[in-house]
């Protein structure tokens, strides 16, 4: 994903303001990597099925959850970066 590189300029907002936005996205995102941790697919939530459909019905949930994890995970850390681009005035 590429990175947003702002230019600071004494028209623009700050160095410490960009970051401190970037920074603020990165905390909200950990509250979402907790809360979907909270809902990944257990199997106790596929009972009551015969086996074979419960089983394929988990791994596919399970899946699909992995996927969704791994974007935000990844726009985290992008963001994160760019964060520290922009403190270092590297981009």
């Amino acid at each position: 994903m590429p990175q947003m590189n702002p230019n600071i300029t004494m028209n623009g907002s700050t160095r410490g303001s960009l970051v401190m936005q970037r920074m603020a996205v990165v905390h909200a995102l950990t509250d979402v990597i907790g809360a979907m941790r909270d809902m990944a697919p257990h199997g106790r939530d596929y009972q009551g099925l015969p086996p074979a459909e419960s089983e394929a019905r988990y791994r596919a949930d399970r899946s699909i959850w992995e996927a969704r994890l791994l974007e935000v995970v990844r726009l985290q850390q992008e963001v994160e970066k760019e964060a520290i681009a922009i403190h270092n005035e590297q981009y």
